[in-house]
């Protein structure tokens, strides 16, 4: 999957396409956790470090991904809220099981 670099990765945008490559998997599972707990009033209950250490075998053979900007307003907040973010697909490949 994405080599993990730690908290804080950020994807770095250029003009047309979004570079991954510093965002880990832990990243991804973190806001996975989040999606879960905020929306769906569960916890996600997953082996955290197998899935890390696992995705390091994964490899990216397509990738279509780009910089959606998107803002909206919030009337309670009184401010504008950045809501952008990485849109597109991205394809990996599983190692072959062993037999």
């Amino acid at each position: 999957m994405f080599p993990d670099t730690g908290a804080g990765a950020q994807p770095r945008r250029g003009a047309d396409s979004v570079d991954v490559s510093g965002v880990g998997a832990s990243t991804v599972l973190r806001r996975l956790s989040s999606l879960c707990y905020f929306h769906c009033d569960a916890e996600l209950c997953v082996d955290f470090r197998g899935l890390i250490e696992g995705a390091s075998a994964f490899r990216t053979v397509a990738e279509d991904l780009r910089w959606q900007a998107r803002d909206r307003f919030s009337g309670r907040q009184r401010q504008r809220i950045d809501m952008s973010g990485v849109l597109g697909r991205i394809v990996f490949e599983a190692p072959q099981a062993s037999a």
